[in-house]
């Protein structure tokens, strides 16, 4: 019998080692294979937890700046918060606009095209 892994158990050791007529493990060497391996489970377990909760994270706050309208399309070196960002671009954009809206509202009210 073998493992999903494909290793050998205990188990086959024992046989193994009994039709070659070697001198089989004393129980407290496989309790201590035994315990080894519930230990190196444990720590992937470990593993896959804290790799998983990272995503999850990670996820979460992807979402939070996808609910917020905004995606960054390139991948920059960010010194500053990205609300910072994208507030100041909002500012611009609306410094620019308004800037439009006066030459405009300029023009309307000479009544003659010129600024």
């Amino acid at each position: 019998m073998s493992n999903d892994d494909g290793g050998a158990t205990v188990t086959d050791l024992e046989t193994q080692q009994s039709e070659n007529n070697v001198q089989q493990p004393s129980e407290a060497h496989l309790a201590f294979l035994q315990a080894r391996q519930r230990r190196k489970i444990a720590e992937l377990e470990n593993k896959i937890e804290t790799l998983e909760s990272g995503r999850a994270s990670k996820e979460r706050q992807t979402n939070y700046y996808l609910t917020q309208g905004r995606g960054i399309r390139r991948i920059v070196a960010l010194f500053d918060g990205i609300e910072d960002l994208v507030n100041e671009n909002d500012r611009r954009y609306n410094d620019d606009y308004n800037a439009h809206i006066t030459v405009t509202y300029l023009r309307i009210i000479r009544g003659n095209g010129h600024a």
